[in-house]
């Protein structure tokens, strides 16, 4: 596999031409043409000249993402099927989630050691050994302050072709294990730029633009938004060691708090799930499983009044019409099913451990 080299700050900008001026800043500015790309006109302060410079975003596609997800001993493998939309017009070639609370990997990534580049080699050997992906596809894991970004991305040689999924096909091979629980994060992905073949000349546009300038900063904006957003189901609620119901539940409960923001969740409706999340974390606080348990199904039904089947995986026909106008009304269907998924998650890890202590209190009472 290759592991891809790759910085959003390098996009590449064209230089289209350059013509001697008197410096004249009001005409700096970036304007779009009808075929979605951009001209950043800039007046260079030295010199005084002004530079036409073309940008060609990468967001010219129409992905689809499907987030799977199963416990896999006692641990929980992530999947994803990724298409490339038929009305896109370019291919896709790089998708990056982050981020990632934990991720299992040989060899094991454990804190930053004082070596920065073994460091880093620890990484490439994870991202090669742990990501599992499309073949020629390479992997990446970069290291964020909360947590991982994993990256995926295929090039051409020749820069002249374009690399990655054509429109219109795609692949479910990409993969993770983790010991986390499911939230939702954005999967950013991005189509291949392909520039015109008579312009030849390349710049960083570090370089280019004086970062003071409102252009510059417009254009900066448009780098970092430079992808297409869609949601993912990502390892990002840690489960506590050793096992608490409690702890679990308020940290399921401060990522659902984040969902209103986001649009996925209606603030009146999270309220009553909020409520319930609350009771069952204090009856198992209080010792009381069965009050937990009961809350927790009270929580699960309202869950199931919105989105059937939410204990299956999504595929290509399900049948989801009759939940839209729901969706968008009170819980959208993928934070439905990892919520469900959650707290199932509860439910058994509970059940697993009252039946461990009553066991450990049985053998106690036969001494």
């Amino acid at each position: 596999m290759k592991i891809f080299t790759w910085k959003l700050k390098q996009i590449a900008v064209i230089i289209l031409f350059s013509t001697v001026s008197t410096f004249a800043s009001a005409n700096d500015g970036i304007v779009k043409d009808t075929d979605g790309n951009f001209m950043i006109t800039y007046s260079e302060r030295i010199s005084h000249s002004t530079f036409h410079m073309l940008f060609i975003p990468a967001t010219k596609i129409d992905p689809s993402v499907r987030s799977s997800w199963k416990l896999e001993d006692n641990a929980i493998g992530y999947r994803y099927k990724v298409r490339n939309g038929g009305l896109s017009k370019q291919y896709l070639h790089l998708l990056m989630i982050e981020p990632v609370s934990s991720l299992i990997s040989t060899p094991a990534i454990l804190p930053k050691p004082i070596d920065r580049l073994a460091y880093i080699d620890t990484l490439f050997d994870a991202a090669r050994n742990s990501l599992r992906g499309p073949k020629s596809w390479g992997t990446d894991i970069i290291d964020i302050p909360s947590g991982f970004r994993l990256a995926w991305s295929i090039s051409s040689e020749n820069p002249d072709v374009p690399s990655g999924f054509p429109p219109g096909t795609g692949s479910d091979d990409f993969g993770y294990r983790s010991h986390d629980l499911p939230g939702l994060a954005i999967m950013r992905l991005r189509g291949c730029v392909i520039y015109p073949p008579d312009i030849d000349t390349k710049y960083d546009t570090d370089e280019m633009l004086d970062p003071s300038l409102e252009v510059a900063k417009q254009f900066h904006a448009l780098e970092n938004n430079d992808f297409v957003p869609r949601n993912a189901a990502v390892p990002t609620i840690a489960v506590p060691m050793p096992f608490d119901a409690t702890i679990l539940l308020e940290n399921i409960r401060a990522h659902v708090a984040t969902w209103p923001g986001k649009q996925l969740l209606n603030p009146s409706y999270a309220a009553q799930l909020d409520r319930y999340i609350v009771a069952a974390a204090d009856a198992y606080r209080h010792n009381q499983f069965k009050a937990g348990k009961e809350h927790i199904e009270s929580l699960r039904r309202l869950l199931e009044h919105e989105h059937k089947y939410l204990d299956h995986d999504d595929e290509d026909n399900d049948d989801t019409a009759e939940h839209k106008a729901a969706t968008r009304l009170t819980i959208d269907r993928l934070a439905a099913r990892v919520l469900d998924f959650d707290l199932r998650y509860v439910l058994k890890r509970t059940e697993k451990e009252h039946e461990h202590d009553h066991d450990e209190g049985d053998r106690k009472k036969d001494r």
